[in-house]
């Protein structure tokens, strides 16, 4: 079996979970598992978190919909860091609203894993938005981190920036793009956004190209 639904099904508070986290620590096969809308709160997401340490196949889990709150997303994203074979690509936690503890998590995630897609907060159709962008990375620049963002979402910045496009020429204004930016929740620093603007806008025209930024 490499494909479960387990959605809506009771597992939690954490009755479930622990047997689930057995499960897991010892399934050679599975690729997908569906956990949202179970009621499984902090402590179960802790109990849950410990089938992540040694499970290598996983890709995909989705426990959006869940009181995990932040201590819960934060166990599940700890259990998964602690696997130094980890194959998780998509970690789904919408609906879920996580502090800035979680996000710096998620920072370290980005590097140790740059695969992995985390959604989080309220569901959102712009996929760019569940990566941090936030890399201590120094080969990366902030034009390269956009574009492997919209590699791994498979949804470009540019099919974001095109309706803005006017004239058609796949221009738009500074001030458009970083409005689309916040929009998306992508929190570059101060620093960050000043080497981009660069990149972007080196003559200053208050212009930005995004022709780089197709797929």
């Amino acid at each position: 079996m490499k494909h479960l639904n387990l959605s809506a099904n009771g597992i939690g508070p954490k009755k479930g979970c622990t047997d689930l986290a057995y499960a897991l620590k010892n399934n050679v096969t599975l690729e997908t598992l569906d956990l949202r809308d179970n009621r499984i709160n902090p402590e179960g997401s802790v109990l849950l978190s410990k089938g992540f340490y040694v499970n290598s196949t996983l890709t995909c889990l989705r426990m959006a919909r869940n009181p995990m709150q932040t201590a819960g997303c934060y166990a599940i994203l700890t259990g998964v860091l602690k696997n130094p074979n980890c194959g998780l690509l998509e970690l789904d936690l919408q609906d879920i609203i996580v502090n800035q503890d979680f996000l710096d998590l998620q920072d370290s995630a980005r590097i140790k894993l740059p695969n992995l897609c985390v959604r989080y907060g309220q569901a959102t159709t712009d996929k760019i938005r569940v990566l941090s962008p936030r890399f201590k990375r120094s080969e990366y620049s902030p034009k390269e981190i956009l574009i492997i963002m919209g590699r791994s979402t498979k949804q470009s910045l540019a099919d974001l920036l095109r309706p803005l496009d006017i004239v058609g020429n796949k221009t738009i204004t500074r001030q458009l793009f970083v409005k689309i930016l916040n929009r998306l929740g992508i929190q570059f620093t101060e620093e960050q956004m000043k080497v981009l603007m660069q990149e972007l806008d080196p003559k200053n025209l208050e212009e930005v190209n995004f022709t780089d930024f197709e797929l």
